[in-house]
């Protein structure tokens, strides 16, 4: 039984082999926001994940977030294996309810910026 669940219309995407790279997925782990960001339109990019920061009012211990702007092809399966991944290296949290919604975000950035 195979555990592919992307439709045999959607081409495979470069991110399924950046995926098994252990280096790749401990920079998934230790990424606080992550970014998808369309390959064809870089400056065109959706926030796919963040973890949430506790409100201080003291700025000395602030620190800034560890980033991670992640390439995504979105006429392959790019953003359900970045939805997938994220799940399972970042838990429960990561939870995102269609992982098409990164593609979607992608092909319509003021749309996803005007729902948040």
């Amino acid at each position: 039984m195979s555990t592919d669940h992307t439709s045999p219309l959607v081409r495979r995407g470069i991110l399924r082999v950046r995926a098994a790279d252990p280096a790749f997925q401990q920079l998934i782990r230790d990424a606080e926001i992550l970014l998808a960001t369309d390959v064809r339109n870089p400056r065109n990019s959706c926030v796919v994940y963040h973890e949430p920061r506790p409100h201080k009012n003291d700025r000395q211990d602030e620190k800034t977030a560890e980033v991670v702007a992640v390439p995504i092809d979105y006429e392959t399966d790019d953003a359900e294996v970045l939805g997938e991944l994220c799940k399972m290296l970042k838990g429960p949290a990561a939870l995102i309810d269609d992982p098409r919604s990164i593609s979607e975000g992608l092909r319509n950035a003021e749309s996803v910026l005007a729902s948040r």
